[in-house]
C-alpha cells in the first residue's frame, strides 16, 4: 500500500486524483516513462480505495468507470499516444499499464472498448517512426 491511503477522505482525495492525473500530461522529458509508470498505478489504487469495484450505489460505479476510462481514453490514448508518439520509452511505459487499467475496469472494459472501437477518431495505428492517429 502506498501513500494514497492518507488521502482517503473527500476533498483531499479529489485534489490528489486531479494532481496525479495532471502528471499524465508531463511529456517530452527523460523522466516521463518513470513518472507514468509510477503515477498510473497510483491513480488506479486511489480509485480502487475511494470507489471499490463493488460500489453499492450506481453513482459510485459510474464515477469509478468515468475516472478509469478518463485515464485510459483521454490521458493515455488521447494524449500520450498522440503527442509522444515518437518517444518509444513513454509509449512502452503506458502500454505496460494498460492491463492494470483493464483489470480494474473489469467487465466495464468491454463496455469501454465497444464504445471506443467503433469511433474512427479513436483509432491509433503504429506507423514508421512512431504512432499516428487516423
Amino acid at each position: 500500500m502506498s501513500f494514497v491511503w492518507y488521502f482517503y477522505s473527500g476533498k483531499d482525495s479529489h485534489a490528489l486524483y486531479q494532481s496525479l492525473k495532471g502528471t499524465l500530461v508531463f511529456l517530452h522529458d527523460p523522466n516521463t516513462p518513470e513518472l507514468l509508470s509510477t503515477s498510473i498505478p497510483t491513480i488506479v489504487e486511489l480509485v480502487d480505495l475511494l470507489l471499490p469495484a463493488r460500489t453499492p450505489s450506481k453513482a459510485g460505479g459510474k464515477q469509478r468507470f468515468d475516472r478509469l476510462c478518463s485515464v485510459l481514453g483521454e490521458a493515455i490514448i488521447g494524449r500520450i499516444w498522440i503527442h509522444a508518439s515518437r518517444d518509444i520509452a513513454t509509449i512502452r511505459a503506458t502500454i505496460d499499464q494498460v492491463p492494470l487499467l483493464v483489470e480494474s475496469l473489469g467487465i466495464c472494459a468491454v463496455r469501454y472498448l465497444k464504445a471506443s472501437l467503433f469511433r474512427p477518431s479513436s483509432h491509433v495505428l503504429f506507423a514508421e517512426g512512431g504512432l499516428s492517429s487516423r
